[in-house]
């Protein structure tokens, strides 16, 4: 059940990943055109030339294509969500706009001691182990002496409370097997060894959740330092594309300079939806490692 959910989780983050690059492809694309209808009138009034409004015309072509990408890429996302989901959501569901403030619950603290204790493979593995043990004490003990007790009773009669027959008996037997060919040792010694590969197991799987529990969180911090890092990317990328096209608008710039900080834009806005869903990502990531079910941090609107 949990791999399943954590399918899901995964597949509903790289959904609303895929949604966010589609929308800066479509901001991008608005950009573009905006400066394309700029340079256009430059040109009607002989202040540029033509081959600037052909390179502009590329530069739009090109965030159309992004455009388009970006949307085969929600295509695909909800393909993949629906099949993890197993039934079909998009004809359902719409998603609504989410919002990217906010902070995220920390990861808890003692987590892989938490994981450990949470895990159902841990709880399992233990179990396997102590069936083990409990194997070889048996093996064991077949080669001692038994001894069995068994009572039999036995009424008879056509009415509800018998009495014309009422017999029983108790039998008590003893046995001691002397030689057995060593076989309940070989036994013995089989399901010991059972029990130790199935502590080594335990040993390698705590390593294993530690592990992942450890990259979860070390991810988590790095997408939250990548978020810190990525707003102050947009408003400086922002900032740069806004001063580069009033200095072109007021020939005092070149459209090298505009379409430069039209690509550090979308880049910088790329970077930033990457950051916030892979912090998302690594919060649920660090859940399902520790055995626990996750919160989820989208909502659904029937439509």
């Amino acid at each position: 059940a949990q791999g399943v959910e954590w399918a899901v989780t995964s597949a509903w983050y790289e959904l609303r990943r895929a949604i966010g690059r589609l929308s800066v492809a479509e901001e991008m694309l608005g950009l573009a055109q905006e400066h394309h209808r700029h340079v256009e009138a430059l040109f009607r009034n002989g202040m540029v030339a033509k081959n600037e409004v052909l390179r502009v015309e590329v530069s739009v072509s090109e965030a159309e294509l992004n455009r388009i990408r970006a949307a085969n890429g929600v295509d695909v996302a909800w393909h993949a969500l629906e099949r993890a989901a197993g039934t079909t959501l998009r004809a359902r569901y719409a998603l609504p706009q989410e919002e990217f403030e906010g902070d995220l619950p920390p990861a808890p603290e003692g987590a892989v001691e938490m994981g450990l204790a949470s895990r159902p493979e841990t709880r399992a593995l233990a179990s396997a182990m102590d069936s083990a043990l409990l194997a070889s004490k048996a093996a064991r003990a077949s080669g001692g002496p038994k001894i069995i007790l068994m009572g039999e009773v036995y009424r008879a009669d056509e009415s509800f409370f018998p009495s014309k027959m009422d017999d029983w008996k108790i039998t008590l037997l003893a046995g001691w097997t002397f030689f057995d060919g060593g076989e309940s040792a070989s036994r013995a010694r089989e399901a010991r060894a059972a029990a130790e590969e199935l502590l080594f197991q335990a040993e390698d799987l705590k390593r294993q959740i530690e592990l992942e529990i450890s990259a979860a969180c070390s991810n988590f911090e790095s997408s939250l330092r990548r978020i810190e890092v990525g707003r102050a990317m947009v408003a400086a990328a922002e900032e740069e594309y806004r001063m580069a096209l009033r200095r072109y608008v007021a020939q005092v710039g070149t459209n090298i300079d505009v379409l430069d900080g039209a690509t550090a834009l979308a880049n910088a806005r790329n970077q930033l939806v990457e950051g916030i869903y892979d912090a998302k990502k690594a919060r649920a990531e660090i859940d399902w490692a520790l055995g626990i079910t996750g919160e989820a941090f989208g909502r659904e609107v029937v439509k």
